[in-house]
């Protein structure tokens, strides 16, 4: 009797140590899946740098007077600056607004833009913020040669 208790333990030790030696390696392995040949690991994209243009839709773009776009501080919330856009038409086939922009005058750190539409009623609810763009010192100018 006591041969068969010894053995009907060591049987269930035997199974609970596969089962957890089976879950220790599915999980490894689930860990370090190998990926497809070409296929880039999953990562953030780096933030833009210096944006020159800011594009966003607006369904009802005919009513708009204009728009207006914040630049904000993802650091601090602040609004750095309002950037003001006159009224038109989007892209041919679509509903998107494009807008050049300069950002030169922020100082160098991160940001987003978050932009509303003005109408004859007042201004729409503000977009989503964009995702984040850093603002970047440029290339010194063009040096000059200069002769005796």
């Amino acid at each position: 009797m006591r041969l068969i208790k010894e053995c009907l333990i060591y049987g269930l030790l035997a199974v609970g140590v596969v089962i957890l030696s089976t879950h220790i390696e599915a999980q490894r392995k689930a860990e370090q899946a190998p990926r497809r040949v070409g296929q880039a690991p999953a990562t953030t994209p780096p933030p833009v740098g210096n944006p020159s243009a800011v594009e966003f839709e607006f369904l009802d773009w005919a009513q708009a007077t204009g728009y207006q776009v914040d630049i904000i501080d993802t650091t601090t919330l602040v609004v750095k600056q309002t950037l003001r856009f006159d009224a038109q038409p989007p892209q041919t086939g679509t509903v998107t607004l494009h807008y050049p922009v300069n950002v030169q005058p922020v100082a160098h750190g991160l940001y987003a833009f978050v932009a509303r539409a003005v109408l004859p009623t007042g201004v729409s609810p503000d977009s989503v913020p964009s995702d984040p763009w850093q603002r970047l010192p440029g290339p010194p100018g063009k040096p000059v040669a200069i002769g005796k």
